[in-house]
């Protein structure tokens, strides 16, 4: 694909700007963009770079729009101003800005362009390479037609645009089709997590997985995997030990505000309390096969807007639906999803729950496994026994139970032994809480493999 022309000539630009703020913009945007006058500060850029950081600074060269999604919390920012801090080793400090449109001292894009392009930069956005990062984008209105703009253009700007509402940045960018490449950040997987505290990477494939590899990580893995199920893996509570803190903060900073200023804001819902006590039943039916009949009656809310609010919940990635697997996918397509809550510490914070009991810990690790697997083809099975999952891998089927428990009885293994018959599937995994083995079973082979490990090994 044809690069972008990257602009070289020379223009005089000054390391220092003597410029004293005068109105709420540019005190704003003096306040977001620090690097105009001093150093990045060290606590803006944090030293752990999640997976997805890499992944986005290799699109920095293609000529496409990077568009970071994801919830409240996991990191969009953080990231946006660590590939900012790599930046400023490359090119000038006044050719990068950053904007929340969170901050409402900052909605009127012209105006914030204007000031940037005549006190900033000193010369126009056509004359020189810039770095626009766009934050929390849904709250500008129509953002997609002044990014557009420029980049039809063909300015030499490189536009990063994140945000916390999947549906309206998906709207935005329908109208930029072509010209986009996306990313979505969740909060951190259990493998994040190890890696975050080991401050290693870890490579580990299901496939390959031997007793020498499982050594290495055990210890460390059963400990913080213990911590994961009750705090999950949102990254502002990760240090803070205090239970009813990181809950309040939880609940404050991911919930109330996805729930109370995103959806029912930019969805103009007109009785959000409909839309929390749906939230609230699905928390408590978590991992369980969805019946919306079922749910429009117990929280007096009409199927239309049942399956409304689901779809909300879905786009603003707190809600995570799995299909059942069928050979027809009509019938795939009519089934009833399973429905997961994403992340332990939106269950644990809404039920107050302090600490995890054994019963408690296996629903909370199918539901983890689900986060787990969401990248990949993903369905549930269902026909007189059951399988937690089915993962469509090049064409193959895996099938994947979940058995969090280490004594593995015959009635345990029915559902997958019973799916790979039918399908005539000769590899299965069962999860288990710290079992690992290989066997082979009515000539088929099962995986058992402990849930923390499972989770540290990619699939493929």
């Amino acid at each position: 694909m044809k690069k972008r022309k990257i602009i070289t000539e020379k223009i005089r630009l000054s390391d220092n700007i003597n410029i004293t703020p005068i109105n709420e913009i540019e005190d704003a945007l003096f306040f977001y963009n620090p690097w105009w006058l001093k150093k990045i500060p060290s606590y803006l850029i944090k030293e752990y770079k999640r997976d997805t950081f890499y992944k986005i600074e290799k699109y920095l060269d293609i000529n496409r729009i990077i568009v970071i999604k994801g919830p409240r919390r996991v990191g969009k920012t953080t990231i946006m101003y660590q590939m900012i801090n790599n930046l400023l080793k490359q090119v000038k400090p006044v050719q990068i800005l950053y904007i929340s449109f969170e901050d409402p001292k900052l909605t009127d894009f012209d105006k914030i362009l204007d000031f940037y392009q005549n006190r900033i930069l000193k010369t126009g956005l056509d004359k020189i390479q810039t770095y626009l990062f766009l934050d929390e984008v849904q709250y500008l209105e129509n953002w997609q037609y002044f990014v557009k703009k420029y980049y039809d253009r063909n300015y030499p700007i490189k536009f990063i645009v994140s945000g916390s509402s999947a549906t309206l940045i998906k709207k935005g960018t329908e109208s930029l089709m072509g010209r986009t490449i996306e990313e979505v950040l969740l909060p951190f997987s259990f493998k994040e997590v190890l890696q975050y505290n080991l401050n290693e990477k870890i490579a580990l494939k299901l496939d390959t997985l031997d007793s020498l590899k499982i050594k290495k990580h055990e210890r460390n893995a059963k400990i913080l995997f213990e911590t994961y199920l009750l705090k999950g893996g949102f990254p502002n509570i990760l240090g803070i030990e205090e239970v009813e803190l990181w809950q309040k903060l939880i609940k404050d900073d991911v919930i109330d505000k996805a729930i109370y200023r995103d959806i029912v804001t930019l969805y103009d819902i007109k009785k959000p309390e409909l839309l929390e006590k749906l939230f609230l039943y699905l928390v408590g039916i978590n991992g369980q096969i969805l019946n919306v009949n079922n749910i429009s009656n117990s929280i007096g809310l009409s199927r239309e807007y049942v399956n409304k609010y689901l779809l909300y919940l879905k786009n603003a990635y707190f809600l995570l639906g799995v299909k059942k697997y069928a050979k027809s996918i009509e019938k795939t397509i009519r089934s009833n999803e399973k429905a997961y809550i994403m992340d332990p510490a939106i269950i644990n914070s809404l039920l107050n729950k302090t600490s995890i009991d054994k019963a408690f810990a296996g629903h909370l690790v199918e539901s983890i496994i689900a986060e787990h697997l969401i990248w990949h083809e993903c369905y549930y099975w269902k026909n007189y026994y059951e399988v937690d999952f089915v993962v469509k891998i090049k064409n193959k089927l895996l099938p994947i139970e979940v058995k969090y428990k280490n004594q593995i009885n015959k009635k345990d293994l029915k559902g997958l032994l019973n799916f790979m018959e039918k399908f005539d599937i000769n590899k299965g995994v069962l999860i288990t809480k710290d079992l690992f083995d290989k066997q082979k079973i009515d000539k088929k082979e099962i995986l058992f493999v402990p849930a923390w490990l499972f989770l540290l090994s990619e699939l493929v």
